[in-house]
């Protein structure tokens, strides 16, 4: 959260207004706050950038896992295709040896 301390010192015969930027309000030695602001806009926008990034997180590791899950997907899919490919292979080879030898 942001804090803006509008603060003033008093020396005699002089008027020194000081601008802070603070994480929180605090009052200095010989001065006092003539003003407290809180930007409630940037922490409503604060409040949903950090819903919407646990949203990401969160939508980014469920993409993970499903990249994982096609990843496995597609190795067993070719484990499956060249053994298809052996066995068509096989039965050609076991099929014209037999038309040679009968």
């Amino acid at each position: 959260m942001l804090y803006a301390i509008v603060s003033a010192k008093f020396i005699p015969a002089k008027f020194i207004p000081v601008y802070i930027i603070l994480s929180e309000p605090v009052s200095l030695l010989n001065d006092f706050i003539l003003l407290y602001v809180k930007n409630k806009a940037y922490n409503v926008l604060k409040v949903n950038y950090d819903a919407l990034m646990d949203k990401y997180d969160s939508i980014t590791d469920q993409l993970e896992e499903k990249k994982k899950e096609l990843n496995t997907t597609t190795h067993l899919m070719y484990i499956f295709i060249i053994t298809t490919i052996v066995f068509i292979t096989t039965t050609v080879y076991f099929a014209k040896r037999k038309q040679k030898t009968g």
